[in-house]
């Protein structure tokens, strides 16, 4: 990726999630403070390319970055301007070429697991009770609760500032999967009405750790879960769960995105940078601006992934 990144003079990587996993030098997921030495060990020591070592890291997290003290990635950004996390909702936006790129970065761990940090489908972070109340208790900490009926407000703010956006592209990351490895969790279905009603361009997620897409509608779903951790998209007596259009299991990689006023070129690269796919999407259609509408499905409940990205 670095070698990668020194070539193509990559001008931005998204980090989208599960940043920092248990090590041998700190037992637990996710980061103690802005001290803690995952900053060193786990990110300035190994992506320390020339290039990659200039690049600003646009972050959000991912469930194991709740285990710990999540408040300490965002006050991160006040240390280190490479690491760009200033809140769990945020935007930032560029021209290429003339035509102009949103980017929206939400923070959908509420969404996905909802008030209790256990999703639907029975998941409970990975590493039992202990992490589903460690993520319960952030949530409520951060003021992420029914009684604030929080899941609705976030849902509304994704549709809103969606809506409001007049870019050629609309892309959003978030850290959970949706359309590809898994399908889509009941949890997860607003997410994915808002995105298709707004024609997102692409929307970038991790989670499950394989490099897969699919497009649906005229967003195209786009997985990169596979920097930190491969695994395989079958259930337990090896039959496959996919419903993507091309997708790898068991492969360490990440995705290289190109991007001009009238093409994205997606390519997915092995741990060796060998290309192991590739997929376009262009700019997306352009709908009236009238008054904001929310679709009526999106009312709710009343590994390290990387993206490399170069403008061209």
């Amino acid at each position: 990726m670095s070698k990668l990144a020194d070539t193509d003079n990559t001008d931005f990587v998204i980090a989208l999630g599960d940043n920092f996993y248990g090590t041998a030098n700190a037992s637990d997921h996710g980061v103690s403070s802005v001290q803690d030495s995952k900053w060193t060990y786990d990110w300035l020591e190994i992506y320390n390319g020339t290039r990659m070592n200039e690049l600003v890291w646009y972050a959000l997290p991912g469930n194991h970055d709740w285990y710990q003290n999540i408040t300490a990635q965002i006050e991160y950004s006040k240390v280190n301007e490479r690491w760009y996390f200033p809140d769990f909702f945020y935007t930032k936006s560029f021209t290429v070429d003339g035509s102009k790129v949103d980017f929206v970065f939400i923070s959908t761990d509420l969404i996905y697991f909802g008030y209790d940090g256990s999703a639907s489908s029975g998941y409970q972070g990975g590493n039992g009770t202990a992490t589903k109340n460690n993520m319960k208790d952030n949530f409520v900490k951060l003021g992420w609760t029914k009684e604030n009926d929080t899941l609705n407000k976030q849902l509304q703010w994704i549709n809103n500032t969606l809506y409001r956006s007049d870019a050629d592209y609309l892309i959003v990351a978030s850290h959970y999967d949706a359309v590809t490895c898994n399908g889509t969790i009941p949890n997860m279905q607003p997410l994915v009405d808002i995105l298709t009603f707004n024609n997102v361009s692409a929307y970038m997620y991790g989670h499950a750790h394989e490099l897969g897409y699919k497009k649906q509608e005229n967003t195209l779903f786009l997985q990169s879960g596979a920097g930190g951790r491969s695994e395989s998209c079958t259930n337990t007596n090896g039959t496959s769960i996919s419903t993507a259009s091309w997708i790898t299991s068991k492969v360490y990689g990440y995705a290289n995105v190109h991007l001009n006023a009238t093409l994205a070129n997606v390519d997915f690269y092995n741990q060796t940078n060998g290309l192991l796919q590739s997929i376009q999407f262009g700019p997306r259609p352009k709908r009236d601006q009238g008054p904001i509408l929310f679709p009526s499905s999106a009312s709710y409940y009343g590994m390290f992934a990387l993206i490399v990205l170069l403008f061209q």
